[in-house]
């Protein structure tokens, strides 16, 4: 019997241990089914969610780019526009500095200015000078009349102080001398 008991003992505590392990089984049937469920929600509803969501951001990050685009382009025209009011703006100034470089390359070495007047308005520069001898005030005289900014010169007085030949001359230059243009382009280099 005491075989029969311990058997009787060991069927009963059997019968417990399946019913524990029908518990433990049902418990891990709920937990692979939350697993599975909470996989199967995160991967077909979690993923349609982001794709729309990067596919929103695509297309609010291209819009932004379209918006940037249309920026650019209008401030590039509102740039050129301001270049080109800009470029009228100066062919219509009136440059009285211009008188310097014509001055400063086109002044014989042995001539000398002691007063310049200017007229803008009559387009006219009078020089009282002195020049070296009478050939250099030619020369002078000459370097003036073939530039291309001069459109006449008068030579009102001339006369002989201590070796030097004191002169006064009336420059007019051409209309559009005083005007924007390029002066490296008129330059030249003066008589000597």
């Amino acid at each position: 019997m005491q075989y029969q008991s311990s058997a009787a003992e060991q069927f009963a505590g059997d019968s417990d241990q399946t019913g524990s392990s029908w518990r433990l089984f049902s418990f891990l049937l709920v937990i692979f089914s939350v697993m599975l469920s909470s996989y199967v929600g995160l991967n077909v509803g979690y993923r349609a969610y982001l794709t729309s969501s990067i596919a929103d951001y695509d297309e609010k990050i291209s819009a932004s780019g379209a918006k940037l685009e249309i920026k650019e382009r209008k401030d590039l025209v509102a740039f050129y526009s301001q270049m080109i009011n800009l470029r009228d703006i100066l062919k219509s100034h009136i440059f009285a500095s211009k008188i310097f470089p014509f001055l400063e390359s086109s002044t014989n070495l042995k001539v000398a200015y002691t007063t310049v007047g200017l007229s803008v308005p009559d387009r006219t520069m009078t020089i009282d000078g002195l020049a070296g001898s009478f050939d250099a005030l030619v020369q002078q005289l000459a370097f003036w009349q073939q530039s291309g900014e001069v459109e006449k010169i008068i030579l009102e007085d001339n006369s002989t102080v201590n070796d030097m030949v004191r002169f006064r001359a009336d420059i007019t230059f051409k209309n559009d001398f005083f005007f924007y243009s390029d002066l490296s382009a008129s330059q030249t280099e003066p008589a000597q």
